[in-house]
């Protein structure tokens, strides 16, 4: 199952579908259900290799992902939708989108990119997917994110590592490709401490709309969002309930 609901909504009037960073899960976004307007329908983006999933292969390359993901897409409800993608998930909700263009199929009102360069800016300073265990391992460490307690731990780290890996390889090996800005609001959000994406590599996202554009900076590093879910979601809520006025 790609589309995992993360709260009940009776009648929903917007759904907001949550693209993970790498190496996660839709559950990170479980915290969430209780701090969003009970008029939007919460749902996660479960893609293969983790969590119910995990015995699936998981995908290195983006063109057949955002391919599947289009399928996928076909058969949801037919509800106004927003995407919110963090780090990985910002280029993978941004590539679908380019690929519904692609396919004629119905686009997102709003997207909701976080700790996340633009995909036209070099993102590759130094390749870790192919590195050994232990070393990769420590490169994991250095960026953060990643409970001490799980990096330590011999048998989850050999469940994780293949998704993990996988995911790296996916992002290490994204290659931008040069298309007409999407039709649609963007709106970029970022830690103010992050030592991967600069307020400038936030900024860049502005290139890539014909709408309009916003950002937002919160105190915190990479993972920002994990340690203040409710600031960020007070944000964005506006954001993306606007469709009513557009």
């Amino acid at each position: 199952m790609w589309l995992l609901p993360l709260k009940a909504c009776d009648a929903p009037q917007l759904q907001l579908y949550c693209f993970p960073y790498g190496g996660a899960g839709p559950s990170l976004y479980k915290k969430w259900a209780d701090a969003i307007d009970p008029a939007i329908q919460l749902v996660g983006v479960q893609l293969p290799g983790r969590e119910r999933r995990i015995k699936e292969p998981a995908f290195t390359q983006m063109r057949p992902l955002v391919k599947s993901l289009a399928k996928v897409w076909r058969h949801r409800p037919d509800l106004p939708y927003a995407l919110f993608g963090h780090s990985l998930g910002a280029l993978v909700a941004y590539e679908l989108i380019l690929e519904l263009r692609r396919q004629g199929l119905p686009l997102p009102l709003r997207l909701i990119v976080s700790g996340s360069k633009a995909p036209h800016l070099n993102r590759h300073p130094e390749q870790i997917n192919g590195l050994p265990d232990a070393a990769f391992i420590e490169a994991i460490r250095q960026l953060g994110g990643t409970p001490e307690a799980v990096l330590q731990n011999e048998l989850l780290m050999q469940v994780f590592l293949p998704v993990l890996r996988a995911d790296f390889t996916l992002y290490e090996n994204y290659h931008y490709e040069q298309n007409a800005p999407i039709d649609l609001p963007i709106l970029a959000c970022g830690g103010r401490s992050d030592r991967e994406v600069s307020s400038s590599d936030l900024y860049a996202w502005s290139e890539h709309t014909e709408g309009a554009f916003d950002w937002q900076l919160f105190e915190g590093d990479h993972f920002y969002l994990d340690a203040t879910p409710k600031l960020l979601i007070d944000y964005f809520t506006p954001f993306i309930q606007r469709h009513q006025n557009s």
